[in-house]
C-alpha cells in the first residue's frame, strides 16, 4: 500500500516504513537531547493508560487523569 504523506511531500510504502528525509533528519537532531517537561511527561502518562485501556472500557482521558489522580 502506497500512501502520499503531504508533510513530507513523499509517497513511501509502508511495509517498509518513512523515507528519512534531510528535513526530518535535521529535526530529529535538533530535538534529540531536548528534556520533557513534568506537564509533558503527565501527558503522555496519561496517553498511555488511556491507548493501552480495553476497546470495551468506556473510559475518557479525563477518567484516566482523575484515577491517576487517586495512586
Amino acid at each position: 500500500m502506497r500512501v502520499f504523506i503531504p508533510e513530507l511531500y513523499i509517497w513511501t510504502d509502508l511495509e517498509w516504513g518513512f523515507i528519512m528525509t534531510e528535513e526530518l533528519k535535521a529535526e530529529l537532531e535538533r530535538v534529540k537531547n531536548r528534556k520533557m517537561t513534568p506537564a509533558e511527561i503527565e501527558e503522555q502518562r496519561i496517553s498511555f493508560v488511556y491507548g493501552n485501556a480495553p476497546k470495551d472500557d468506556n473510559g475518557t482521558k479525563e477518567t484516566v487523569k482523575k484515577s491517576l489522580e487517586m495512586l
